[in-house]
């Protein structure tokens, strides 16, 4: 798969006189101050290719936002620069004038490629300018709604009557909001401000001292020209080396670099090749230049690849935890656990560095283990990213929690963006995720140590990880995941941080299944339904589908669509700002008669993008009703969403899509058991005093991060069932989980996937229920979700914890079995997740009624 880089190299200038100009421009009849930009051809544009993984049942996949994996010139393309093309055209001229004429062809090409530049990168600062007002008319729309709610004892803690609201306590002010100056910006990468002007590379500093420009449009590779003569290069990347090749003209006279390679061609040509790696500064040639063609081209790094000075500096960031070490009287710090490394680093007023996700290659990728290679990159603290005058301003949140703050880095995690973009929705579920265990105050005083807790549902479990705030990042911000618009954000990069540490590096991360991220984050269960969209497109209308995802989103579930993982660059949803691989949360279904439109969030939207439904069409006035109903009334309201026509556009433009069933006014239990050659060593008994609904979920451990021969390298096909008590010991099944948990079926199957679930309506009843596991002959740990929409209390609902190995019916597949009528109690490991978001974990045989 090949990109192309723009390759605009930076070289001695000629000068242009206006007598040159008027001749050339009175020989082929053009007037040297008119639009001739028009015939001259365009650079070639950085297109965004994404590397497409093989699919797993659940839909993972992987695809890198950032360009790779090889970066070429194309090489049947003329630059209009002093190419070598001059030396080749002039080589049999006789007379002077047609030298001269020829001199002045390039001369007013030349010219003209310096106006193209500097139009492209007026464009480019218009365009960056036009793209930072539209951010802050978003924030302050949304910025607006914020205030409004913020203030109250209760302003901190999750309303779900009001799910989209993000509301701050000022008087605890859980997260250092409050302080802060909200009108500087401080962007990622930003080409407009005076320190990326001063300091335009990422990783280190070239060998030289001369003045360099960039080769490729996005940076990468950089030349410059020393005051004796000498071309050399300097390679800004960790993840390329640079084969830099020039072919100069037939009378250059050059010497080439000390570790250059000289090739002459048949016609008298030099081709000059030096191979630059990342980090280094190579010299090319030195002498007198006349004319070139540049070949150069980008190639990816692979595993056999060691960067020394990658590896150098990260090993100077271990030092602090080796201090700790000595202190804990550990030979290394291999042997701390987090306690004490945390213990440690107070004792020696040290900022915190985790020992079990350290800064260093095997937190990036592990030999052996991870499927996809990843680079090495320095590790770096935000302190060590964010502009000196900014540092004071570094928060999680910095105020709100945006869908747009979570922007795709250089590997393959778009659809981790994609589930916290969506998650983000919900600003408050996001500050759930960040809250201390313990307490607001312990919460600050750890951050200010450079501690950061983060809770995530693993395998089904609840659990809190502990992290510094170390990130792979170069000078400018991180290398992964980042908030673009604002890198003094740390809240997504640390979240993809804590993600990586549970799944044991960056590299384990870089596929996924947006769906099963957002059940990771969210602890509720998820679903796809990829298969009803492919029927839908193909009876071109799908009403049966638009209906059942209104009703999913009436009911507060987070709906979402997927593009399809790569394609075009001039697609309708490129244009509308949509990024290949990425999955969009839809806000509303609205029907209007034959109108049909989804508003669908989508954080890269482009001010200017056009659609059936955009804001300038004409649609809104000729149908007034549909522009009511969608709040397009009014005009004068900065549009956070974009509205697209169901059977036109949508069906057109997605591949498929999936539900996190997130009742939020649920209650969430958990119960951890393991299988013994797939037997259950705790199933639930369910006494049910009034009706309730409940999710039932059966989780195993995600197969990502896993050496090839640990048991949960792979997947056990897993079957959860509810049965109901007849009459005396006799049960029957009532629900048996299915591909959608709202859907259960009788058939006792099993399901090859890391998450099963049901939902059921448990009516009163004096007889028991059995929530009953099972596994397909395996032996794995699982976790029970019990997810009632009441209480567990006494005179309601009564969860007890059996052993169900004892009724030997329930695993000979009938439909109708008798149960022992004194199941014994067993002990187990369960969780109650509180409506704050804090955890509460104990031992005993039944959920406790607190």
């Amino acid at each position: 798969m090949n990109n192309k880089i723009n390759i605009a190299p930076s070289v001695p200038e000629e000068r242009i006189t206006e007598d040159m100009m008027a001749e050339f421009g009175d020989v082929i009849n053009i007037d040297p101050t008119g639009d001739f930009l028009a015939e001259l051809k365009q650079p070639t544009p950085l297109t965004k290719e994404a590397l497409k993984v093989v699919e797993m049942s659940s839909k993972r996949f992987s695809v890198h936002s950032a360009t790779n994996p090889l970066l070429e010139q194309d090489k049947d393309e003329i630059t209009s620069d002093d190419s070598g093309d001059f030396a080749l055209l002039t080589s049999d001229l006789q007379g002077t004038e047609d030298y001269d004429l020829v001199r002045a062809f390039f001369a007013y090409c030349k010219q003209q490629e310096k106006t193209i530049v500097a139009l492209e990168e007026e464009c480019r600062e218009a365009e960056d300018e036009r793209s930072s007002l539209w951010n802050r008319a978003l924030t302050k729309a949304k910025s607006g709604k914020e205030e409004a709610t913020a203030g109250g004892p209760e302003a901190a803690q999750f309303n779900p009557d009001e799910p989209f609201v993000e509301a701050i306590n000022r008087d605890e002010d859980e997260f250092e909001d409050c302080n802060i100056d909200s009108l500087k910006e401080c962007r990622y990468y930003d080409r407009r401000s005076k320190l990326m002007k001063k300091d335009p590379f990422q990783y280190g500093q070239p060998d030289a001292t001369c003045t360099f420009s960039s080769v490729f449009d996005d940076g990468l590779l950089f030349q410059g020209i020393t005051s004796d003569g000498a071309w050399v290069f300097y390679n800004d990347s960790v993840n390329y080396w640079m084969n830099v090749k020039y072919l100069f003209g037939s009378s250059s006279q050059i010497t080439t670099g000390p570790k250059a390679v000289l090739k002459k061609t048949a016609n008298g040509e030099m081709e000059v090749s030096v191979k630059v790696l990342p980090g280094q500064t190579e010299v090319l040639a030195i002498g007198e230049i006349n004319g070139y063609k540049n070949l150069s081209s980008a190639v990816p790094v692979d595993e056999t690849f060691v960067n020394e000075s990658v590896e150098q500096y990260n090993k100077a960031l271990l030092a602090s935890l080796d201090r700790m070490a000595a202190e804990c009287k550990k030979k290394s710090f291999a042997f701390l656990t987090q306690e004490e490394s945390i213990s440690a680093s107070e004792k020696l007023n040290l900022p915190f560095v985790d020992p079990t996700f350290p800064p260093s290659y095997p937190s990036i990728w592990r030999k052996g283990t991870d499927e996809l290679f990843l680079w090495n990159v320095p590790w770096r603290r935000p302190e060590e990213f964010v502009p000196e005058t900014e540092k004071g301003e570094i928060r999680l949140f910095r105020g709100s929690v945006l869908p747009r703050d979570a922007c795709p880095g250089d590997g393959g995690d778009v659809y981790f963006c994609s589930a916290a973009s969506i998650l983000a929705e919900y600003p408050m579920k996001i500050r759930e995720l960040f809250r201390n265990p313990t307490s607001v105050l312990k919460g600050k005083e750890e951050r200010r140590r450079h501690i950061y807790t983060v809770t995530f549902n693993c395998a089904g479990w609840w659990r809190t990880l502990y992290l510094d705030d170390y990130l792979p990042a170069s000078k400018k911000g991180p290398a992964f995941g980042r908030c673009e618009n604002d890198i003094r954000k740390l809240w997504f990069p640390l979240l993809e941080k804590a993600y990586a540490k549970r799944f044991g590096s960056y590299a384990a991360i870089q596929w996924g299944d947006p769906l099963e991220t957002l059940q990771d984050l969210t602890g509720f269960p998820t679903s796809r339904f990829d298969d009803e969209w492919s029927k839908a497109v193909a009876n071109k209308k799908g009403s049966e589908l638009f209906d059942a995802l209104s009703q999913r989103i009436m009911e507060n579930c987070m709906v979402c669509l997927s593009l399809p993982d790569e394609g075009p660059a001039t697609s309708v949803s490129s244009k509308m700002g949509m990024i290949y691989g990425m999955t969009y949360y839809v806000k509303q279904c609205v029907q209007s008669g034959p109108h049909r439109l989804i508003q669908l969030q989508c954080p890269t939207m482009k001010p200017e993008w056009t659609g059936m439904w955009c804001p300038e069409s004409k649609r809104w006035t000729e149908h007034p009703e549909v522009a009511a109903l969608c709040g397009m009334d009014d005009n004068t309201v900065v549009q956070e969403y974009m509205w697209l026509d169901w059977e036109e556009e949508a069906l057109a433009i997605f591949d498929g899509g999936g539900i996190c069933y997130s009742r939020f006014n649920y209650h969430d239990y958990r119960v951890k058991g393991n299988f013994v050659n797939g037997v259950p060593s705790v199933a639930l008994e369910v006494k049910a005093h009034q009706p309730f609904s409940c999710y039932c979920t059966l989780s195993q451990e995600d197969d990502r991060g896993w050496p090839e021969d640990s048991p949960n390298a792979n997947l056990e096909a897993l079957m959860l069932s509810v049965t109901k008590g007849t009459s005396g010991t006799e049960q029957k099944n009532v629900a048996v989980c299915s591909t959608d948990p709202n859907k259960p079926t009788l058939n006792l199957n099993f399901i090859l996937g890391r998450d099963v679930c049901l939902h059921y309506t448990f009516e009163a009843s004096e007889h028991p229920y059995y929530v009953i596991p099972r596994c397909k002959g395996g032996s794995k740990n699982y976790t029970i979700g019990f997810l009632p929409d009441q209480p567990v209390v006494d005179g309601t609902i009564g969860v007890r914890f059996v052993d169900i190995s004892e009724a030997k019916e329930v695993f000979q597949n009938k439909q109708a079995f008798n149960i022992p009528s004194a199941l014994k109690s067993v002990k187990a490991l369960h969780q109650h997740r509180d409506k704050d978001g804090r955890i509460t974990e104990t031992t005993g045989e039944c959920i406790n009624v607190k």
